[in-house]
């Protein structure tokens, strides 16, 4: 079926090939991951914002081996923030998303940006079991995360929105025990 493989590259695969060589790097930067799920789980992600549309940056300097925490959670935990950064940009009429991470000596600092449409919502409403800015949503996701967040001390999280940017900014730090 050439016709359809054809299709599928011209769909799928080329898209990628732009995410990956344009000028900021983009994609190979997740090279620096060196926990095989998390640089799996972000790849994916961030291949499909791309094909969505989405103006994706992704700032990952250094190596990262390790990041401090159960690897499932993490990968919990970024999924839900990742799948609601980019629902929130695909709102916006110029939709981004950021990743940075960055490599520290005390641990691993990760961000999460997206632009957002305001609408008034106050910053401690989206971590309540039940709230949803979405229809048909039962708004969880965002309280999941911070629960299995509030089951590490070594983790912090800041929320912030300004200026129409919705920031996920999570700190993982070497245990003080």
């Amino acid at each position: 079926n050439m016709d359809g493989l054809k299709e599928f590259f011209e769909n799928k695969i080329f898209p990628t090939k732009n995410l990956i060589t344009q000028g900021d790097y983009k994609l190979n930067q997740l090279s620096n991951i060196g926990v095989l799920e998390i640089k799996s789980l972000l790849s994916a992600k961030m291949i499909y914002a791309h094909e969505l549309g989405i103006d994706v940056t992704i700032d990952l300097p250094d190596k990262v081996e390790s990041f401090l925490i159960d690897t499932v959670d993490l990968a919990r935990i970024l999924g839900i923030f990742l799948d609601n950064a980019i629902e929130a940009a695909l709102e916006t009429q110029q939709p981004q998303i950021g990743l940075n991470i960055i490599q520290h000596k005390n641990g691993v600092s990760i961000m999460i940006s997206n632009s957002f449409q305001d609408r008034g919502v106050l910053l401690h409403q989206c971590n309540q079991k039940g709230f949803s800015t979405k229809a048909g949503h039962q708004g969880i996701g965002l309280c999941n995360a911070k629960k299995i967040i509030s089951s590490y001390d070594n983790v912090l999280l800041e929320t912030t929105m300004q200026g129409g940017c919705f920031i996920q900014h999570m700190e993982l730090t070497l245990s003080s025990c």
